[in-house]
């Protein structure tokens, strides 16, 4: 700032260093004091990792006509991979990307139809459409996507799902991708998980008085299972690490079961299931039961055996949290009943 380049260092008394910095950048340098442990933590923040992909090539809404360069985009899997990597396409998913988590959008779909595709955005429960790309570019999108989730650009018959961490403005924000083909091909949808915007706190969580004064009287109990319902997007998980942050103490063994762990919090050993080698949610709370756990929490209740074991940890004095994909809470009992 006004050819002043402010540098934090560890060692403020160390001029040799400040005359090194001042002949490299041409800048008078204004050194400010920070930990080592601060400048550590901010700059893996900031620089990207091996596999991070940085969002930092993006376009403006009046741009989008430049996607139009590319005509014809060919069947050829042999070609995907490279088309896949041309400029317009990566500018395209970096656009969708960073505006999605720009615009608090949960969820990205990428729909095609017949000579027609469409992107929409999920946010706060509603979808709407964001943009209308080229047709032509479907398999290019996909095929780029793929690439970054590390899936099988050759395989379009057959449903994947993967991952991909990347930084936008600076901040890590973890994307879930599943790829599922269809009539006109293959339909995308990345879910988008910002770890700064997942609230740790429960007064702001839009809780009246008296019931956070129940909800924080529920999760203070010894013992019993506690189940977070509603709608996708409707802050499920969000309840859930709310309340996982207020009862994190030195003195309970806390556990978490989840597919996949959406967000890392100290002093919680968290857990994530792999349907691929057979360690899903049943199986991985079995073997939490030999933990040690005082309080467990599942990520989703998805099916019958996975009921069962969670009420029996509840029943044998384990506090138990869980999800459950019902529209409202007496919806909750007709599920349980579904799941015997």
């Amino acid at each position: 700032v006004y050819d002043a380049l402010t540098v934090a260092v560890s060692e403020p008394t160390n001029v040799f260093l400040t005359d090194e910095i001042e002949r490299i950048s041409g800048c008078k340098v204004q050194v400010v004091c920070s930990t080592s442990k601060d400048i550590k933590a901010t700059l893996q923040t900031y620089l990207p990792a091996a596999n991070v992909f940085v969002i930092d090539d993006i376009i403006d809404d009046e741009g989008l006509e430049d996607f139009t360069l590319i005509e014809s985009i060919t069947e050829d899997i042999s070609n995907l991979e490279e088309i896949a990597g041309q400029s317009p396409v990566i500018k395209l998913v970096n656009y969708l990307i960073y505006n999605a988590a720009r615009e608090n959008a949960s969820d990205i779909h990428i729909e095609p139809d017949d000579k027609k595709l469409r992107v929409r955005y999920r946010v706060d429960g509603r979808m709407y459409e964001r943009i209308r790309p080229p047709h032509q570019m479907h398999s290019a999108i996909v095929s780029r996507i793929k690439i970054m989730a590390e899936l099988d650009i050759a395989q379009r018959r057959l449903p994947q799902d993967g991952g991909i961490h990347v930084l936008v403005e600076g901040r890590p924000v973890d994307l879930r991708v599943s790829v599922m083909p269809g009539n006109f091909g293959e339909k995308v949808v990345i879910r988008i998980i910002d770890p700064q915007k997942v609230l740790f706190n429960l007064e702001s969580l839009g809780f009246t008085y008296e019931n956070l004064r129940l909800f924080r009287e529920v999760i203070q109990s010894p013992n019993g299972i506690v189940l977070v319902t509603g709608p996708t997007g409707s802050g499920k998980n969000t309840t859930l690490y709310a309340a996982l942050a207020e009862l994190n103490s030195e003195e309970v063994n806390i556990c978490t079961v989840e597919d996949p762990v959406e967000c890392n919090m100290a002093g919680i050993n968290q857990f994530q299931v792999s349907q691929n080698v057979g360690f899903e949610f049943s199986t991985a709370l079995r073997s939490l039961l030999r933990q040690d756990p005082d309080i467990i929490m599942v990520g989703e209740v998805r099916d019958e055996v996975t009921a069962n074991i969670a009420v029996q940890a509840a029943l044998t004095g384990h506090l138990v949290l869980s999800t459950l994909h019902t529209n409202d809470a007496p919806g909750a009992v007709t599920r349980l009943l579904d799941l015997n």
